[in-house]
């Protein structure tokens, strides 16, 4: 990258990063009276549940990125074809998390998420029995459809074991279970790929699937938060709030929206491709690329838990939430974005990776905080609606980016080049969206014009 660019780049760092900062009057606004309510351990024990769910989730997601240099090779692949089969997880992904958050008004979310951990399993079965290239594809697109719920409604569950002021934390931790998941997936599957196959790697996670389900079973139950609860941040004669689409007309809505769809962009670049960007461009070996393949994850992880951690802290202090949410998460974003378009400049392999590390890994934050402050402005009875359409939108990256990074490869001059190309694109994206963040999020202001206040207050 040129010096022209770094200090463009170094110019709007420091633009954001001014706007980011609270002014006296934006200070101590009042913390929520919940702030000292400590959550009790079976709440704890449900979001360790709700993070092994995700992990399992994530796994399923990374397998096909793992096993993509065999899998290319035995059924004969293009890039371009590999890239859409990798996509078509997400041909249904987003309509279901929307359909299936709008069943969850009628339907406990302890249930849905019982019966989409067993029907991942099943999903499974047409890749370990052979199929061929089709049983690939319609296994792809039926584990897409019954995963695409999980993370709307991991939150909507975590919310309901946790006052509104201390939720930053584990909705974090449900979030991580994705980073978690790679992290953990990459290494395990990677050994059982090279081992065994990689058809072993597919069994693995369907018995693992079935495991969860079965504990799931005998500990689920309704939270104290949960509207069937009737809990004291929406009474039970509450008014039935705004109308779903109003929170979507909302700036702090759109500005979540944004961010979160560039950082899933970058998300699912990493299970998609990095992988057999690793391995064929950069050139390490098939069994280095498994451990590199944990960096990114783990600075998700870090930066998600200190994210939150940070803007709960902010918020039980009185810090304004346009700062405390909006400013943490939109100026991560815009580091992270700066990373990904520099990283294949970089002079050595050491700081590329790191680059590398931070600017697809730190972009996770997006997810809790974007989450969160959507939470925040829609009423309980409403929150796995709002929490659906939103991951649904927002998980829509997964379905263009790796077709799109297939296509861009094969149309450039060179693989390499078209490498490039795409970590410039995926790092604008981030770039552009962290501004937008900046600048719109702030759950206070939206929440009082929608009526919807008292979800920011003590439980």
């Amino acid at each position: 990258m040129d010096v022209t660019g770094l200090t463009s780049l170094t110019q709007v760092t420091r633009t954001a990063l001014h706007a980011a900062m609270p002014t006296k009057d934006e200070i101590a606004v009042g913390a929520p009276a919940d702030a000292g309510r400590k959550p009790t351990a079976y709440a704890w024990f449900i979001t360790a549940m709700l993070v092994l769910l995700m992990l399992i989730n994530w796994g399923d997601k990374s397998v096909l990125g793992l096993a993509a240099v065999p899998i290319s090779k035995e059924f004969g692949l293009s890039h371009t074809q590999y890239g859409f089969i990798s996509s078509s997880f997400f041909f249904l992904f987003s309509i279901s998390s929307a359909v299936v958050g709008m069943l969850a008004l009628r339907v406990k979310t302890r249930w849905i998420l019982l019966v989409i951990a067993l029907a991942w399993s099943v999903c499974q079965l047409p890749i370990i029995i052979p199929m061929g290239v089709t049983g690939l594809l319609v296994s792809r697109i039926a584990l897409g459809a019954t995963e695409g719920p999980t993370s709307s409604l991991t939150v909507h569950t975590a919310h309901d074991w946790f006052p509104p002021a201390r939720r930053g934390v584990p909705t974090a931790l449900t979030q991580i279970g994705g980073g978690l998941g790679l992290a953990v997936a990459a290494p395990t599957l990677t050994f059982l790929i090279v081992r065994f196959g990689w058809k072993s790697a597919f069994a693995a996670l369907a018995i693992v699937g079935v495991v969860w389900a079965v504990v799931w079973l005998f500990a689920a139950k309704d939270g104290p938060y949960s509207a069937a609860a009737k809990p004291a941040e929406e009474p039970a004669d509450a008014p039935r709030g705004p109308a779903v689409w109003r929170v979507f007309a909302t700036r702090t809505w759109w500005g979540g929206f944004v961010l979160g769809f560039a950082a899933y962009w970058a998300l699912s670049l990493i299970s998609a491709w990095l992988p057999t960007y690793l391995e064929k461009d950069a050139g390490y070996a098939a069994g280095t690329v498994g451990t590199l393949l944990i960096v990114p994850p783990l600075v998700g992880v870090v930066a998600q838990l200190g994210a939150t951690l940070l803007s709960d802290r902010m918020v039980r202090r009185g810090v304004a939430p346009k700062y405390a949410r909006g400013a943490v998460v939109g100026v991560i974003g815009l580091v992270s974005g700066v990373c990904v378009v520099a990283f294949p400049h970089a002079g050595s392999p050491a700081l590329a990776m790191a680059l590398l590390a931070v600017g697809l890994g730190a972009p996770g934050v997006a997810f809790p905080l974007g989450q969160l402050v959507a939470a925040e402005i829609t009423p309980v009875r409403k929150r796995t609606a709002v929490l659906g359409w939103t991951v649904g939108l927002v998980t829509s990256a997964g379905l263009v980016a790796p077709a799109v990074t297939g296509a861009m490869i094969d149309a450039a001059a060179t693989p390499h080049q078209g490498y490039v190309n795409v970590w410039t694109l995926t790092g604008v994206l981030l770039i552009v969206g962290a501004v937008l963040a900046i600048l719109t999020i702030d759950p206070a202001r939206d929440a009082a014009r929608l009526g919807t206040a008292t979800n920011r207050s003590h439980a």
